[in-house]
């Protein structure tokens, strides 16, 4: 932190960071989505992997490795995609009881059926119907 870089047009920038001089359009698509660099002059912030487009930049590093914005987005996904949320708890619980419940009402179902003497097939009342 507090070391000075200089960033030339076309090159990813390393870090986050402030910029201490020059203008420039970076490139932050990877990370907002917007399609439109963003114009950053002298104390405008900098975030590290994102693309100079064409100004050359000396930017000040404020945060490294595992402090960068990127790192913290990274890291907040991975817990996102490694838990889970409390409604599908609450619905595993839930199928964890419904599922074998309706599989015993199931064979319940099947058994009174061959017991009480229901598996001939038996006329109809009315003719139309099978």
């Amino acid at each position: 932190m507090g070391d000075e870089f200089v960033v030339r047009p076309g090159e990813k920038i390393a870090t986050d960071g402030t910029v201490l001089s020059g203008a420039s359009a970076v490139d932050m698509s990877m990370l907002t989505g917007e399609s439109v660099p963003v114009q950053v002059a002298e104390g405008d912030a900098v975030v590290g992997a994102t693309v100079n487009a064409s100004g050359k930049l000396l930017i000040r590093a404020d945060r490294v490795g595992g402090d960068t914005q990127l790192a913290q987005m990274a890291k907040l996904v991975e817990e996102a995609q490694s838990g889970k949320a409390a409604v599908q708890r609450l619905a595993d619980r839930v199928s964890g009881v419904f599922v074998p419940a309706v599989l015993l009402l199931a064979l319940i179902t099947l058994i009174s059926w061959l017991v009480l003497g229901a598996s001939g097939r038996r006329r109809s009342p009315r003719p139309w119907l099978f």
